[in-house]
Parts: structure tokens; sequence; C-alpha cells
């Protein structure tokens, strides 16, 4: 049997040939980041299932990658790498990360065990974890697993609204089959690690700023159909991503990153030129009315779309006229001339 240090190596070796694949492709970014989602990271899906490997090594092995990941997204490498794998809904691009990858396979092997038509399997999986709820500083799947099903026995009892749709909203169902409590499961932990992004955007002064308006803004639509085919440049993206983080390279950034030996706005002077004196804050840019020219760009954009829709609409031949009926209004009581009955009749006839 193989050891442990040569199964790692291997894993490694496989997964990185994978990704210089991807990376040595005619392909843009955002297509590479497609296939490390969809086609590298699944492929870890059965040695992290069948090898008892330790958390570190899934850490590590993210670690190795991010700055390539960093680079197909179009952003810098000090970048928080949560923008990555936070989900679209808390303005992330929505990547799997290995580690979380990881955690998963290893949930999903233990509700294999535990719910094993086996007996001895059951048994070895329940000492297993017995003797794991002893460890302090050690991460295993059976003490995470102990954590979640107590989230999800919790929301099973207790269902609670996810939208504004209103209370009762939704199939609620209180008994799930194994299956569906295996999905219940590995979803409440992907839960656990967005909320520990979250809470580390939280602790950082500049990337951390987009929890401030994160609830009064609109994530962009970083799906894959708008990323890869729906044709916007990727610079646009970058720009984007960069923003939401406040980590594009405005004047008081580039003076902290020591580019600038001043962050004073070009513009109308002012001392310190954020992201936000640019957007919306410059009195020189309000004065010479560019916010009201960005604005107008935007009408104008809505009036070419819907003129174009108008127009084609109009070129549109009417093939099945429908004859004309009258809509006057009959008092209660009073009867339906024959000729509001024939017309009525015959358009009934021509409808079926």
């Amino acid at each position: 049997m193989a050891k442990e240090k040569d199964i790692k190596a291997k894993i490694c070796a496989s997964f990185s040939q994978k990704m210089n694949l991807i990376n040595e492709s005619h392909l843009n970014g955002f297509m590479k980041l497609w296939l490390y989602q969809f086609y590298a990271v699944p492929h870890l899906s059965w040695p992290f299932i069948v090898f008892d490997l330790d958390r570190t090594f899934a850490l590590d092995l993210q670690k190795e990658h991010s700055s390539q990941l960093k680079k197909w997204a179009y952003i810098g490498r000090s970048v928080d790498t949560g923008l990555l794998f936070r989900s679209k809904e808390n303005f992330g691009l929505g990547l799997t990360s290995i580690c979380d990858h990881y955690e998963r396979m290893q949930l999903v092997k233990c509700e294999l065990l535990r719910n094993s038509t086996d007996s001895d399997i059951r048994e070895s999986y329940r000492s297993r974890s017995a003797r794991n709820a002893k460890l302090t500083r050690v991460w295993k799947a059976t003490k995470l697993l102990s954590e979640v099903d107590a989230e999800v026995d919790l929301n099973l009892k207790f269902p609670v609204q996810n939208n504004n749709l209103g209370i009762g909203f939704g199939n609620f169902n209180p008994n799930p089959s194994i299956l569906q409590r295996r999905k219940l499961v590995t979803s409440k932990a992907l839960s656990f690690s967005e909320q520990k992004r979250v809470a580390h955007s939280a602790t950082l002064k500049q990337q951390g700023a987009w929890l401030q308006w994160a609830e009064s803004a609109i994530p962009f639509d970083f799906s894959w159909k708008n990323l890869i085919w729906g044709g916007i440049s990727p610079d646009l993206i970058k720009f984007i991503l960069a923003s939401s983080v406040n980590w594009a390279r405005t004047p008081n950034l580039m003076k902290l990153w020591g580019w600038k030996k001043t962050a004073a706005c070009c513009l109308c002077a002012a001392d310190t030129c954020t992201l936000h004196h640019i957007l919306s804050n410059c009195s020189y840019a309000l004065a010479d009315k560019r916010y009201t020219w960005r604005h107008d760009s935007v009408l104008f954009e809505i009036h070419r779309v819907l003129s174009n829709s108008l127009q084609q609409l109009n070129q549109v031949r009417v093939q099945n006229k429908l004859p004309h009926i009258s809509l006057s209004f009959v008092p209660a009581g009073h009867a339906v001339h024959h000729k509001q009955k024939k017309t009525a009749k015959r358009f009934i006839a021509q409808g079926q």
C-alpha cells in the first residue's frame, strides 16, 4: 500500500498538470476559471473521499494555485481570496475552494458510512466518531458533521424563511430521505465557510468596504453565461471586481503602495482622492457635468435598445387579423343588440 506522502505527491502532480493544461490553452481568463470549476476541482472528489488526508493538505493545495486563479480573474495578487470563493450574493465569483470541496467530500463519506447497510461499518463509524470527539486541536470530519447535524435538525424542526415571499411560503419537508439530508448537510457546511469569509472581510479595513453598502446594492451578474458569452470587456470586469473590494488603482491607494508621492485629486486638488471621490464626490467633475453625462449615457443606451425593439415589432406583419368587436358598455337590465351578438358569435367561431 502506498504511503500517505506518496499519495499526496501524486494528487498534487495530477492537479498541477490539469491546471497547467488549462493555463496553456488559448482561452480567456473566465473560460479558464470555468474549467477550474467544472474540470479540475471535480477530479479531486474521488481521492478526497477514499483517502484520509488532513485538511492542511487541501489548504496548501489551494494556496499554491490561488495566484493562478487571481490571474485568470484579472485581479491583483494582494486581493483577498474571499473575492474568488464568496457567493455571488456576497459580491464574489462563487468559485469552489479546494478546502471546501475537501470538507464536503469528507462529509459525504461520513454520511455513507453512518447510513451503510452493513452493521459492522456503522459500528466502525460510531467508534471512530467517539474517538475523534476527544481530539481538540485536530480537524476531523466527524466533529464537523456533529455540528452541522445540530443545525440541520434545528432547521427541520423550526423552518425559517430565506426570502421575502411571506411566512409559510414553500414546501418544508420535516422528514427528508438519506440523500436529501446529505444535501442539506453539505449545503450547511458550505454556509459555515461562507460565514467565515464574510467575517474575515469585516476585519479588513480597505477590502471589507463592500459590507457597508452590500445591503443597499444589487450584485453584478457574475454568471458564467454573462462572463463568457456576455460580450463584456475583461477590463470592465477587472474594474468591477477591484472596486467591489476598494482595491482599484486610485491615487490614495497608489500612495499607500508607494507608487505616488501624493494622494491628491488631479482635477479638484482634493487632499485624498478615493474611489468614492472619483465616482460621485469630485467638485470639478460635478461642475463639468461629467456625472450627468454618465447618467445620460445609461439612458441613451436604454433608449437605443427600446427603439430597436419597437422598430422590429412594427415591421412584423399581422397575418391573422381578428374582426373588430365593439366594447360599448351595456347597462344592467338592458338587452344586447342583435348586431353585437352576431359579431361576437363570428369572432368565437373564428377563434375555434
